[in-house]
């Protein structure tokens, strides 16, 4: 089962990962250039440092980005299964298809309108929700590339560049663009913020609807 405690311990799965292939990859410079002059061990390493810059940049920040649309997935699944929930509980004439819109701003309107839990996305968790929901569209639709012309772009570049666990690279040659790479700290962190969103405030209110 997919949850947020077993996507929490699958970041540091992936950080050891990630941390021993990096080692194993210098253990292997080491060894191939042992004993050669200074001339030797240039050549080599201007042969293999896109192979480092691979496993030390490219790599974590694509395991970063997949672990947080996986993230971002299964918060927004848990939601619409708390709508189908109350749903079958209380037997509801209307269902979360009965509603326009799409991922989480139509369980955020179904759950306010119908289960009377409005109070729960009041507060600031759901407010840095809504700002994670602009960074994944980021994500899944630019890759991260942001046109800061853009209200979503923006808003999301807000967000990356006020959290330390988030890079944000401003592009010198393009002005009005930026990057964001994330982290699996970041991501572990997201997915502590889910489980008490789900573990605590959702639930305390749906049982009182229920």
């Amino acid at each position: 089962m997919i949850d947020f405690d077993n996507l929490s311990a699958h970041c540091d799965f992936l950080v050891r990962g990630l941390l021993g292939e990096r080692e194993r990859f210098e253990a292997y410079v080491r060894d191939r250039t042992e004993g050669l002059n200074q001339d030797e061990r240039d050549i080599f390493f201007d042969i293999h440092s896109y192979d480092y810059w691979r496993i030390s940049d490219i790599f974590p920040e694509l395991q970063a980005a997949s672990a947080f649309l996986m993230t971002y997935a299964v918060f927004e699944k848990n939601l619409n299964d708390i709508c189908c929930y109350s749903n079958c509980q209380k037997d509801l004439d209307l269902s979360l298809k009965d509603f326009r819109g799409q991922g989480i701003e139509r369980a955020k309107l179904y759950l306010s309108k119908v289960c009377g839990l409005s109070s729960v996305f009041e507060g600031v968790e759901w407010q840095e929700v809504l700002e994670i929901s602009n960074l994944r569209n980021a994500i899944s639709h630019a890759s991260g590339d942001l046109e800061l012309d853009k209200s979503q772009h923006k808003k999301a570049f807000n967000y990356a560049n006020n959290n330390n666990k988030i890079k944000v690279v401003r592009c010198s040659h393009n002005v009005g663009t930026a990057h964001v790479e994330l982290t699996l700290d970041f991501v572990k962190k997201l997915c502590r913020k889910s489980q008490n969103i789900f573990g605590e405030t959702m639930f305390r209110n749906l049982q009182n609807f229920t």
